[in-house]
């Protein structure tokens, strides 16, 4: 994944996480989670052609991870373990997913 890739995905993260663009101080622990979600993923089942696509599917499971990574950092178990069901259903749903079928563009 490119540097710029990276960098569009941790933007779309924070904005999900509800984390404003000009708040930085979460971005390392952040960068550090997004492999972490995507090797969740692939072990999972998702295809490495559908997470390069960096669909919304994807962007969402990511945010998930990283949401139920950063609430159990905090001891938020309800909050983490919400998040972390949502990251395990999206995974199931994009494990489904061929390559190009994501919709992408689509709406």
């Amino acid at each position: 994944m490119t540097a710029e890739k990276q960098k569009e995905i941790l933007k779309k993260v924070k904005k999900n996480a509800g984390i404003p663009e000009s708040v930085t101080v979460y971005d390392e622990r952040i960068e550090d989670l997004i492999p972490d979600a995507i090797i969740e993923m692939r072990t999972g089942g998702v295809p490495q052609s559908v997470i390069d696509e960096a669909s919304p599917a994807v962007i969402t499971a990511i945010s998930h991870y990283v949401c139920y990574e950063m609430a159990g950092d905090i001891g938020e178990t309800k909050n983490a373990n919400w998040h972390f069901a949502k990251f395990e259903r999206k995974v199931f749903r994009l494990s489904l997913e061929q390559p190009g079928a994501t919709m992408e563009g689509m709406l």
